[in-house]
């Protein structure tokens, strides 16, 4: 589906009209090398993630103290985080689970909008002129 939102979005770019099939055209041709195009970012994200899960709810607590003015620096927010979360740091890493999930939900209604973006900004950079069909294998 990822690589069929960038064909629809082709498509659209350069005036031609996309049909069902587009959204197919990830399953076609070399599976391999489209899987690792896309597994590898995930697998990077993955593994930034499970330090996110400490530091997000640390920080974010940190953030509200700021904009309350009761804390003014980075390091003062960590201390203040770390004090407050660490107790209940279970808690948090599942509330963080929870609001991370919540955004994904979202970001599956704009990803048609931002691979669309995407597909024009590969346009524009690559100078275009492409038949917006998919490579044969």
């Amino acid at each position: 589906a990822y690589s069929g939102f960038f064909q629809i979005g082709l498509k659209l770019i350069r005036g031609q009209k996309p049909e069902i099939g587009d959204a197919l055209v990830g399953i076609k041709g070399d599976i391999l090398n489209k899987l690792l195009v896309v597994l590898l970012p995930m697998i990077g994200c993955i593994i930034c993630t499970l330090p996110g899960l400490f530091t997000f709810p640390v920080f974010h607590h940190g953030i509200f103290l700021m904009l309350d003015g009761k804390i003014k620096t980075w390091a003062e927010a960590k201390e203040h985080g770390m004090t407050k979360i660490k107790p209940n740091w279970v808690a948090w890493a599942i509330f963080t689970v929870v609001v991370m999930l919540v955004g994904g939900l979202c970001a599956c209604i704009t990803m048609p909008i931002g691979m669309a973006a995407l597909a024009y900004a590969y346009e524009k950079t690559s100078g275009g002129g492409g038949s917006a069909e998919p490579a044969k294998a």
